[in-house]
């Protein structure tokens, strides 16, 4: 049985309840402090600790030596996220963390990595304001102390660096900025970072590097990782020459960056002059191959994504409906994980280069095939009645069905529609999309720019060698229930129940009964029911808030979350505590409460770590329709297991 937690707080028996250890201070000073542990949706544990060094103190001991079942931990200012493999293995590592003690202020096994800075940052005259000190003396206490890298952040290469002068602590900006450069080196409270990208941010300024935080494709992808020690050294204007398309770089050092453990740690970039989106590689003649004529709104390739990967910045990603993508593979008879295509809002246009299977599953409008030319449609009009044979000479083309898998013969053209109900369609190919992988996933991240860009008219995607040992699959009903539209037509008793979930859908991947779909006044769309249990922060927001009410997926809403907005002139939610939260580890399904009281629910792209609260988690059975669901749609939250 899943572990469960009553929404009003009552802790079941199979709950892994809030706990502390043994004790939850120090003592002698040879153990860390005891946790707090919380629950963080269904198999995930969030240990609340008094310090970053307790903090990373508990991370050292879950990775050198993981908890039964455990997947990946993600540590942060005062948390560490532990996810498990199963509801049991999180409920059994509740009662072993409170009998573990470990070891505190452990020396840092990492590496040396120094770092040159130009100290010109736009916010350094208000950090020596704010702190009393000169702009010089503000660069020579930022090099003068080592730092260590301490936890992962929102982006890949991104590290929380401490330890430094405590002179240098200073608030973060009133108003974020909507774009910091890359390599832009900053404060914020205790301390320093060096922004990996170019993206908004709200830290102090003070310098700027020409050091590559992250390159996805080198052996070792990140510059800074935890546990690394991190020393910046002032570097001169007047050394600085541009490279044309590299960006600008450091003549004495022209790698930006020098490390005690290697000379060199590759080529020096500038944010300013971001690279261009890398072409798909060419496919040699005669492989099989799919060439894109439409993308429609947006085509993403997409697999089970990047697990734990969270010390680097790097969240999961992977399908959005993740039971829809597995569908459709198991179809062609590729493997689970294998790369499919992700559709938004239909509008793909396809041609087969070779004979191809396809399958297609998720929200899917009407897929037609258009035969490659005019003799192709007269050779098969022996076959066809009078009306199919009129309708092949105007090239109208011919349906194909969805979540079963059909041929695309060299030179055929696949068109899929709009969906009428639902977002996200699935196109998997036997074989598998094959284009490079990034960090051993070909999943696109739209958060990080991690894996390959949205598809093009004219990208030509060449198509892996298929398994001989896995058979193509039978038709199967869909993985994922869509909520209908108002202006669907009505079914009658004998199609409802060919569109009725399916015993024979493979484990894990059935349509859930727990996710209903009712009629709405309020949204124009159907509306859908989402189980959540109590987050770790529910006691941020007051009782109940989410439940009870009508909520409308909002018009910015992506695959990073579902921004919610309140229904029928509905209030925004109230914070009961507004003070600032510490950056915590997320998962998908987490509810973050900002301070406009209108909630966000994470999905496939979330980042890794997020300073608000986390008030409630949705039900993983119930994330595959979350992501399936348009803007403008509504939606209710109901207690898990009610």
């Amino acid at each position: 049985m899943s572990p469960r937690e009553d929404w009003a707080g009552k802790a079941r028996d199979t709950n892994p309840r809030p706990t502390r250890g043994r004790a939850a201070k120090r003592g002698d000073g040879a153990g860390a402090a005891s946790p707090r542990v919380l629950p963080m949706g269904e198999r995930a544990l969030l240990l609340e600790l008094p310090s970053l060094e307790d903090a990373l103190a508990w991370n050292d001991s879950v990775r050198t030596a993981p908890l039964p079942g455990q997947e990946w931990s993600v540590v942060a200012a005062r948390t560490v996220l532990v996810r498990f493999g199963t509801s049991a293995d999180a409920l059994a590592a509740a009662e072993e963390i409170a009998a573990r003690t470990p070891e505190a202020g452990k020396a840092s096994t990492g590496r040396t990595r120094r770092i040159g800075v130009v100290y010109d940052g736009e916010d350094l005259e208000e950090v020596a304001r704010a702190t009393g000190l000169s702009a010089e003396a503000v660069v020579a206490a930022h090099t003068g102390t080592p730092w260590t890298a301490a936890f992962g952040g929102f982006a890949p290469g991104f590290v929380y660096l401490t330890g430094g002068d405590a002179r240098l602590a200073v608030p973060r900006r009133d108003s974020p900025r909507t774009r910091v450069p890359a390599g832009a080196v900053a404060l914020a409270g205790e301390f320093s970072a060096v922004y990996p990208k170019a993206s908004p941010g709200g830290w102090q300024l003070v310098g700027r590097t020409d050091a590559v935080l992250f390159d996805p494709d080198a052996k070792d992808p990140a510059l800074i990782r935890p546990g690394d020690t991190v020393r910046f050294e002032a570097r001169r204007e007047s050394a600085r020459v541009m490279r044309r398309g590299r960006g600008t770089v450091d003549e004495g050092t022209a790698d930006g960056v020098a490390s005690d453990d290697a000379a060199s740690d590759g080529a020096a970039a500038t944010g300013e002059a971001q690279p261009a989106p890398r072409p798909f590689p060419d496919v040699a003649a005669g492989s099989a191959a799919l060439e894109v004529l439409a993308p429609g709104p947006r085509t993403l390739v997409e697999d089970s994504g990047r697990p734990g990967l969270g010390d680097l910045g790097v969240t999961g990603s992977g399908a959005a409906d993740g039971p829809s993508a597995r569908q459709a593979n198991r179809l062609v008879g590729n493997a689970p994980d294998a790369a499919v295509l992700e559709t938004l809002l239909g509008g793909l246009r396809v041609r087969a280069r070779g004979d191809l299977v396809l399958a297609l599953s998720g929200a899917i409008g009407e897929a037609r095939i258009h035969r490659a030319d005019a003799e192709a449609a007269q050779e098969d009009e022996s076959d066809l009645d009078e009306g199919e044979e009129a309708a092949a000479r105007e090239d109208a083309g011919f349906p194909v069905s969805l979540c079963e898998p059909f041929g695309l013969r060299d030179g055929e053209t696949l068109a899929l529609a709009a969906p009428t109900s639902g977002l996200r369609g699935y196109v998997a190919v036997r074989g598998g999309i094959d284009v490079p992988a990034q960090l051993g996933s070909r999943a696109a991240d739209t958060l990080s720019g991690l894996g390959p860009r949205p598809l093009a008219a004219g990208d030509v995607l060449a198509i892996g060698q298929a398994d001989a040992h896995r058979s193509v699959g039978s038709p199967e009903e869909p993985a994922t229930v869509l909520p209908r539209s108002p202006q669907a037509p009505d079914l009658d008793d004998d199609a409802a129940a060919d569109h009725a979930p399916s015993d024979d859908a493979a484990a894990g991947d059935a349509p859930s009964d727990g996710a209903a779909a009712e009629d709405s006044a309020a949204g124009g769309l159907t509306g859908a029911v989402l189980r959540i249990r109590r987050g770790p922060r529910a006691d941020w927001a007051e009782d109940d808030a989410l439940l009870g009410r009508t909520w409308v997926v909002g018009g910015h809403s992506d695959r990073v979350g579902a921004r919610l907005e309140a229904a029928d002139g509905d209030a925004p939610m109230r914070r009961v505590r507004t003070e600032e939260l510490a950056s915590e580890g997320l998962v998908p399904g987490a509810i973050q409460l900002p301070p406009s009281g209108l909630p966000v629910v994470f999905l496939a792209d979330h980042p890794v770590t997020g300073g608000y609260p986390v008030i409630a988690v949705v039900d993983e059975a119930d994330l595959p329709l979350l992501a399936q669901l348009p803007p403008g749609t509504s939606l209710r939250f109901a207690p898990s297991g009610h």
